[in-house]
């Protein structure tokens, strides 16, 4: 059976170039649990070196995603309701997790839906140059955000952080990591 599955890699490598023998893997996937959250009221409280990777989140909650508001009432978003951990809106919300990259792994995307706006990084450093922002009902893959190879630690645990804020009525955030899969082949 191995070697039937490399004989098909190699057939659709060779046919239709690379990419269409790999396919994604999902690193972390949507409601997910495993993320440590702390929410702000004032953006001043949110700590400078929030998205360090030595920054100490031990006393953070622990949770699932996605994280909203939908206990506070008036939800009318569709994914509203889907929320398994508390965000109150308004406010700021930062979320953090570890995590490990498949072996041979060369290309990673973060997947979100977002109500408001969202900053990111990847082992301490910001992926993009500012918020993303947007406005009404979220829906999972609204942003797809590419993350540099050069911040990955491809040997050992990566750190993801996300400062979302959320500017009234509904807050709601849910993210998903993906790598590429390398295939049969490397």
């Amino acid at each position: 059976m191995r070697n039937q599955l490399i004989v098909v890699g190699a057939l659709a490598a060779a046919f239709l170039g690379p990419a269409a023998a790999r396919a994604d893997v999902e690193v972390v996937p949507y409601s997910a649990d495993g993320w440590r959250s702390q929410t702000y009221g004032d953006p001043a409280a949110v700590p400078e070196d929030w998205a360090a990777s030595a920054f100490d989140d031990s006393g953070f909650a622990m949770g699932a995603m996605p994280f909203g508001s939908w206990e506070t009432g008036g939800a009318s978003c569709p994914l509203a309701p889907e929320a398994n951990s508390v965000w109150p809106s308004p406010g700021l919300l930062l979320v953090r997790r570890t995590f490990v990259l498949p072996r041979g792994a060369t290309d990673v995307q973060l997947r979100l839906g977002i109500d408001n706006d969202a900053l990111i990084a990847v082992n301490g450093t910001a992926v993009g140059s500012d918020w993303i922002h947007h406005e009404n009902c979220p829906a999972r893959d609204d942003f797809f955000v590419d993350v540099p190879r050069e911040l990955l630690n491809r040997g050992g645990a990566n750190v993801l952080a996300i400062l979302a804020y959320d500017r009234g009525v509904e807050s709601w955030i849910d993210v998903r990591l993906v790598a590429n899969d390398p295939g049969p082949l490397r």
